[in-house]
Order: C-alpha cells, then sequence, then structure tokens
C-alpha cells in the first residue's frame, strides 16, 4: 500500500472586491484559507500535501512556500479530464488514495479527515466523502477520498466532468458499480 495523498484544489476564482483571486487565497481569521486548510491536513495523519492550482495560482506560494508541490493546470483555455489526468499523473503512480479538499471550506478538523480515511482504508471503498444535515438540509462539502484506480477510470472516460466536482464524481462512481459510502454527520 502506498498510502494517501492530500491534495487542496486552488484552482477555481473567487470575487474580492474588484478582482478575481484564487480560490483559498482570501483571508480568514488572521490567515489564508488555503493556509488553514495546510495546517488542519499537517495536523492529520496525511505525510504528503499537493496543491492543484492553475498558473495564476502559482502565487499561493506566497502563504505556503515549497512545503506543498504544485500541481500546475498550465492551460486554463483547454481545461479537459485528459488534462486533469495529466496534472495528477505523480500522484497517480505514487499513492493509491487521493484525499481531495477544495479550499473553500476552512472549518474542517483533522478528525473529520482522519475518520474519513479510517472508513476509507477500512472497509475498502473506491470513494468516501461526508455528508452533513445542517437544518434538516444535506450538504457535501467537497472532500472526499477516491482509489487512483477510479480516479483514472472517471478522468479517462469521455463522459466524465471536466472538473473535479464531488456532486459528479459520486454520480459517476455509482454509475459505474464501484463502492461509495458517506460518513453521516448532524449539526
Amino acid at each position: 500500500m502506498r498510502g494517501i495523498v492530500g491534495i487542496i484544489l486552488a484552482f477555481e476564482y473567487d470575487r474580492d472586491g474588484n478582482d478575481f483571486v484564487i480560490r483559498g487565497s482570501l483571508p480568514f481569521l488572521g490567515k489564508t484559507i488555503i493556509e488553514h486548510t495546510y495546517e488542519v491536513l499537517k495536523l492529520s495523519e496525511i505525510k504528503t500535501i499537493c496543491v492543484y492550482t492553475n498558473s495564476k495560482g502559482i502565487k499561493l506560494k506566497k502563504y505556503l512556500g515549497n512545503k506543498v508541490k504544485y500541481l500546475v493546470h498550465q492551460n486554463n483555455h483547454h481545461y479537459t479530464t485528459i488534462s486533469i489526468k495529466m496534472a495528477f499523473e505523480n500522484c497517480l503512480d505514487l499513492f493509491d488514495n487521493l484525499l481531495i479538499i477544495d479550499a473553500q471550506y476552512p472549518l474542517i478538523d483533522e478528525f473529520i479527515i482522519n475518520s474519513l480515511m479510517v472508513e476509507h482504508l477500512q472497509n475498502k471503498n473506491d470513494l468516501t466523502y461526508i455528508s452533513y444535515i445542517w437544518n434538516n438540509s444535506v450538504i457535501i462539502p467537497n472532500i472526499f477520498i477516491i482509489n487512483s484506480e477510479l480516479f483514472i477510470t472517471l478522468f479517462e472516460n469521455r463522459y466524465s466532468n471536466k472538473e473535479i466536482n464531488i456532486h459528479n464524481i459520486i454520480e459517476l462512481a455509482i454509475l459505474h458499480d464501484k463502492k461509495t459510502q458517506f460518513i453521516q454527520k448532524m449539526n
């Protein structure tokens, strides 16, 4: 077993005033959201952390420096399933599972991440995610663990979405008859 790599998504743009900035670079409680996300992953049992971003996202080095490896999607105009798979190639060769977390959610702690990893590994799931109930609504935050073989299958499939979106990935995993599990959390 080659373990789990933590991948922080910082690809999308958010609006900050009049400028579009890379998601994760916005301030939150004295630090950027990506710094909070990185610290939570460091406190968990994740040993290797990467940031998936675009060429503008390299500015995130200002916050994380060389603490992480950067997976850079070079061409924003050709955002295809093949380019996603190419950006993740080294991770897919080195790790059995990918824990993917979007840098827009700074309120996830290491206990949640470690619980997610334990469930995923003990049950030998292809995909494990968290479902959270808040005021009678189901919320699925963009954090999940996916087996590298399933990741390759989904991103080689011509019907798959061209972005890393947990809702679409769950639907595709179920469509491919993969072992999918969620951990239910209540407010």
